[in-house]
């Protein structure tokens, strides 16, 4: 049983103790209960066994009104069932066995769009509850011919993948060029073909019957040829080169030999333009596709398609970095400290060089800049170190930083009416014009607020929370735990209006450094995998009233935007208890992906695009630029439409 139906059965089982579930199916008639002290009511045969379970697809999510059978093992379909019932909204199944039977009996579960699921039951066995497991397969096939568009000859062993409802399936071509995927959902579909020579090519259907074809014609790829070098003009080898095709947004990838020379295949003969990211251990860091390769236009035949390609050839540089290792250790004891993290920069950054220190205090950091660099120290009980070192390229800088224990920093977050305010996020911005403190809280119930770790002197605090207007700074003493902060509620007009954006820190039109999410069912989400996506971003938390009276806005998009294999919704909760979230998302019946921990990524995205307050939405475009933020409210599905109206480097299915 996979983690995600077991989640599913948890659910479905702690509902059914909580004795929420309906749709019981309708045992034997009982007889009315007659007659008196002498004439005693007839008894009841007694009722059988209660077989319960699930029925998902193959993402996890619950398939409401399939058809389940209870039957004898050697029954046909045309023949009458045990018992039979149709699953609840979320999926689950309750049958109530008519008589008791102690055999091994088949189950049966049907639903439009997927295959027939058949699962033996022992109902024998007392100590196992008997239990329907039943995960769906797509019922249409799809099958066509891959044709090289020049020529109209079949491509054999062309790669071809197909993703349907989420699921990936591949097949290779045969001589004849033939494709075939069976057990395909209904919907759309995208499919991606790739073959020695030609450029990829990826196209969008509509399956609507268990039968579906869709011939591929592929081009000639587009021949280009990079050389790269450092910036001080030597080859530059073990430079991973990483880009994205424009239009079409085709991703490419390839590593650079010794003499510094690099070959892109599978570029299409529509490409125009190739985005390019340079990475090496030895170099410095490209956060994003920074770099621009312009492709000539090729002939064209009397139809307008390319016939020839003029080839690429072109040199690039990339800068060679430095490296810094170190070692921390409490400056009174001497003893190591684990679990620091270095951070390299001015400012914080998700995607900025980044380390933690081991069990012996030590760390290293690849990647950087030459020049001046600010090393911030951060751990949870020591007050945040600094150092301002000079590096040079391929240079090894020692940096050992010797930690002194911080000092009590608190207070208390009231209202105007002195009542305390919790979920107020506490935030310490500036110390001696250092930036990077890594400073967060949240305050209790109580309102209250509590860093052990501050340095000493004054901190310049930020305090917001949504529906107390905008954020509220105040200079704060180290050594006091008795600070008072009043927040003022919005005025009563401003209660229902739309809350103020929170500030944020990536502008409209802007790439979106790239990032690695962790959903609450340990899927890996990864931005730069979601090139050619709309992708949604929706940051709240369970606590967070604004967010959670946008709950309703965002299942509203969810159904706009269900059919769309081109975009992609997450959740990113920045709440601290998974239990309070997973109510939250049974009740609400929130079905897309959610990512929440400590490691998930949630807090580092927070901090990247706004790290001020929530709720905060945003929408990247298939080119990975930042398109609209903070898009909230009852008009949220026509904001987002309109968004998606907007050019593009590329639209997805190009």
């Amino acid at each position: 049983m996979t983690q995600a139906h077991r989640r599913y059965r948890i659910g479905v089982l702690l509902g059914l103790s909580a004795g929420i579930l309906s749709g019981v199916h309708a045992t034997a008639g009982e007889q009315n209960r007659t007659g008196s002290e002498d004439s005693p009511a007839p008894t009841t045969a007694p009722a059988g066994q209660v077989i319960e379970g699930i029925v998902v697809n193959h993402l996890g999510a619950g398939l409401q009104g399939a058809i389940v059978r209870i039957e004898a093992l050697d029954a046909s379909e045309d023949d009458p069932p045990l018992a039979m019932t149709r699953a609840g909204e979320t999926g689950e199944i309750h049958i109530q066995l008519p008589r008791r039977i102690e055999a091994t009996v088949r189950a049966r579960v049907t639903h439009d769009g997927y295959t027939t699921f058949l699962q033996e039951i022992d109902l024998t066995n007392e100590e196992e509850p008997p239990w329907i497991d039943a995960v769906m397969e797509g019922a249409a096939t799809l099958k066509g011919v891959v044709r090289d568009r020049l020529f109209n000859e079949p491509v054999k062993g062309a790669q071809v993948i197909c993703e349907s409802a989420g699921q990936d399936f591949q097949a290779i071509t045969d001589s004849a060029g033939r494709y075939q995927f069976n057990t395909i959902a209904h919907g759309p579909v995208s499919l991606m073909v790739t073959a020695r020579g030609f450029g990829v090519k990826r196209m969008m259907i509509h399956v609507r019957e268990n039968q579906a074809e869709a011939d591929i014609e592929l081009g000639p790829e587009r021949k280009v040829e990079l050389t790269i070098v450092t910036d001080q003009e030597q080859p530059a080898a073990d430079v991973r080169v990483e880009g994205y095709a424009q239009p079409g947004n085709e991703y490419v990838n390839a590593t650079t030999g010794p003499d510094g020379k690099v070959s892109l295949h599978g570029i299409n003969e529509e490409a125009e333009t190739i985005l390019l990211r340079l990475n090496g251990p030895r170099f410095v860091q490209m956060r994003g596709f920074e770099v621009q390769v312009l492709l000539p236009p090729g002939e064209e035949n009397e139809s307008g398609l390319p016939t020839s390609m003029p080839a690429v050839h072109q040199e690039l540089m990339v800068q060679v970095a430095g490296r810094i290792k170190g070692r921390v250790t409490d400056a009174k004891t001497g003893d190591p400290i684990v679990g620091v993290r270095v951070v390299v920069g001015h400012e914080f950054r998700s995607d900025a060089p980044m380390a933690w220190t081991a069990l012996d205090g030590t760390y290293e950091l690849t990647g950087v800049a030459p020049g001046d660099n600010l090393l911030s120290f951060q751990h949870r009980e020591y007050a945040t170190a600094f150092q301002e070192i000079h590096i040079e390229p391929e240079k090894v800088v020692t940096a050992d930083a010797k930690m002194d224990p911080g000092q009590a920093l608190g207070g208390k977050v009231v209202g105007s009416d002195g009542k305390p305010i919790a979920k107020v996020f506490v935030t310490g911005d500036v110390w001696e014009d250092y930036t990077t403190l890594g400073l967060r809280a949240i305050t209790d119930e109580e309102g209250t607020f509590l860093f052990n770790n501050a340095p000493a002197g004054e901190v310049l605090f930020s305090f917001v929370k949504p529906g107390y207007g905008r954020p509220l700074q105040r200079a704060l003493a180290s050594g006091k735990t008795d600070h008072l902060i009043t927040l003022d509620v919005l005025p009563p007009d401003l209660v229902d209006a739309p809350p103020i954006p929170p500030p944020a820190r990536l502008e409209v039109g802007k790439v979106v450094p790239d990032m690695t999410l962790v959903g609450l069912d340990g899927t890996t989400y990864k931005l730069a995998d979601m090139r050619g996506k709309y992708v949604f971003l929706d940051m709240w938390a369970t606590w967070c009233q604004p967010c959670m009276a946008e709950i309703e806005n965002i299942k509203a998009l969810r159904a706009s935007m269900k059919e769309r294999a081109d975009f992609v919704l997450i959740g990113i909760s920045l709440d601290t208890d998974r239990d309070a979230l997973k109510q939250a998302i049974s009740k609400h019946g929130i079905d897309w992906p959610q990512v929440f921990g400590p490691k998930s990524g949630a807090r580092e995205a927070f901090e990247t695009f706004n790290g001020t307050a929530i709720p905060y939405t945003c929408l990247i475009g298939p080119d990975g630029k930042l398109l609209a933020q903070n898009l909230q409210g009852a008009g949220l599905v026509e904001a987002v439409k309109a968004a998606m109206q907007k050019p593009t480097t590329t639209k997805p299915g190009e």
